[in-house]
């Protein structure tokens, strides 16, 4: 593994490269091992139909004693370690494509997840068989009790052993439906990243009632771990949001394509009408992300109420907040853009003027207001986001980095809407005092990575690096 505490040289990428690589063959070592054992429990299941088949047709005639010590002798994998071996099958293979998207190598994580994402299936179709079966059995064991004549402590115990099985299977399904859920979110990643908006959105709305499934079936009184499941859960919001506007960002650059056309080529000409239709479009496009944005934090809201005392959920949060001021930006960015055109004269065509095309209407102070309440909200520390998070551990290395990401961009809102450059001058000063102890933070050995606990791990060399070039700028 590359040496995550050392100095930040460039080095440390190709060290991190090569780390990676090592996980990787190591996890391809894992699925071979899970592919024999599920192999051997495919052979033993098909040789024992066979047997049962060919005794069935032999009623009555001799037992050949050789046949039968050697269907003894086959190796037998029983069906709980055929379970345990999917189950594992399915997390090496999960495994394997979460290290192509953290080096951004999708379109290899892409055959990889969805693989995973097919055994999870598989697993936890069979999970939830197996937990509707033991509450079958429990219900039926303490229905039974009530009508026999048998002792107390007789019946106390097959009701405990009963009730100790529908927990083991509940638990069992909870697993799986948490994992599928987590798999679907990352095979959403992969597909946002090539483009393929469509199939990023189908999978994400997989991985979300995979999401509620797990929630329903989570019990935080019996041990389970809700706030966690209800963390991973905004996670996977939180990217769907980022893939939502993504989506916006490319309709808005199409708009702007065709509308450049329509003042440079004559046969590439559009009317209002079609104009408008199209501006719509793109700024419903922009309102669906922010919407998207809005339920990922209050899913992480949820998710810091489970677990108090965490910095992490409003860490994502303060993404989700992000998120949702880039949407707003980039939604103001265009209308602006297209508005002087919208005001033309409509006799070619045009009926109602579109609600977004009064935005040039509202004051300079009121836009930048607009613009900056996510962002001031992220760094409150009763906004639940970084603020927050900085509120339950001050020296929480992601984020002080959300709060200098914030400040920086409140900074260029400043000076791009508001022209006010005195008052984005301080805005950047403190966005650099928050960097210059996240830098502090992660120069001691540092946190990050969500490991600002320990404090022993400054994260990914990839992800310093970054980090101190955003700080530089």
């Amino acid at each position: 593994a590359p040496p995550r505490a050392a100095p930040l040289v460039p080095s440390l990428l190709a060290a991190e490269a090569e780390a990676s690589r090592a996980a990787v063959a190591l996890y391809n070592e894992s699925v071979e091992v899970f592919e024999g054992v599920l192999a051997m429990r495919e052979q033993y299941v098909s040789e024992q139909k066979a047997n049962a088949a060919a005794a069935k047709r032999d009623f009555g005639a001799r037992p050949d004693a050789n046949n039968h010590n050697q269907t003894a002798q086959q190796a037998l994998v029983s069906l709980d370690v055929a379970t345990v071996a999917r189950a594992s099958l399915a997390n090496a293979l999960a495994a394997i494509g979460d290290v192509f998207v953290c080096n951004e190598a999708h379109e290899h994580a892409l055959p990889v997840l969805t693989r995973a994402v097919t055994t999870y299936e598989r697993v936890a179709n069979e999970a939830a068989r197996r937990a509707e079966n033991a509450t079958t059995a429990h219900d039926r064991v303490v229905a039974e009790n009530a009508t026999r004549q048998i002792g107390r402590h007789v019946a106390a115990q097959s009701v405990a052993s009963a009730a100790q099985r529908r927990a083991r299977c509940s638990a069992a399904l909870l697993d799986a439906l948490w994992n599928l859920a987590d798999a679907r979110g990352k095979l959403g990643e992969c597909h946002a990243a090539r483009g393929a908006f469509d199939d990023a959105e189908t999978i994400r709305a997989d991985a979300f009632a995979a999401f509620e499934h797990a929630v329903s079936h989570a019990d935080s009184a019996a041990g389970d771990d809700l706030g966690g499941l209800v963390f991973d859960f905004g996670c996977v919001k939180v990217a769907h949001a980022q893939t939502v506007l993504e989506r916006a960002r490319v309709l808005a650059t199409q708009w702007r394509s065709r509308d450049a056309a329509n003042i440079n080529n004559a046969s590439a000409a559009w009317s209002l009408a079609e104009r408008d239709a199209f501006a719509t479009t793109v700024v419903d496009a922009f309102e669906r992300a922010e919407a998207a944005a809005v339920a990922a934090f209050e899913k992480l809201a949820r998710a810091a109420e489970f677990s108090p005392g965490e910095a992490t959920p409003h860490v994502a949060a303060g993404e989700a907040m992000q998120t949702r001021a880039e949407v707003m930006r980039r939604k103001h960015e265009f209308v602006v853009f297209l508005t002087p055109g919208s005001s033309r004269s409509r006799s070619d065509g045009g009926t109602d003027v579109p609600s977004w095309s009064r935005a040039k209407d509202a004051s300079i102070e009121s836009t930048v207001a607009s613009l900056g309440t996510p962002l001031h909200a992220a760094i409150d520390p009763a906004g639940g986001a970084f603020g927050a998070a900085l509120r339950v551990d001050s020296k929480c290395f992601d984020a002080l980095v959300g709060v200098a990401e914030c400040r920086v961009e409140m900074g260029k809102v400043l000076v791009a809407v508001g022209n006010d450059a005195a008052l984005a001058r301080e805005e950047f000063k403190e966005g650099w005092n928050a960097y210059r102890a996240a830098l502090e933070l992660a120069g001691a050995g540092g946190a990050g990575n969500g490991a600002h606990v320990t404090g022993s791990d400054p994260g990914l060399p990839r992800d310093r690096l970054s980090f101190a070039y955003a700080a530089a700028c």
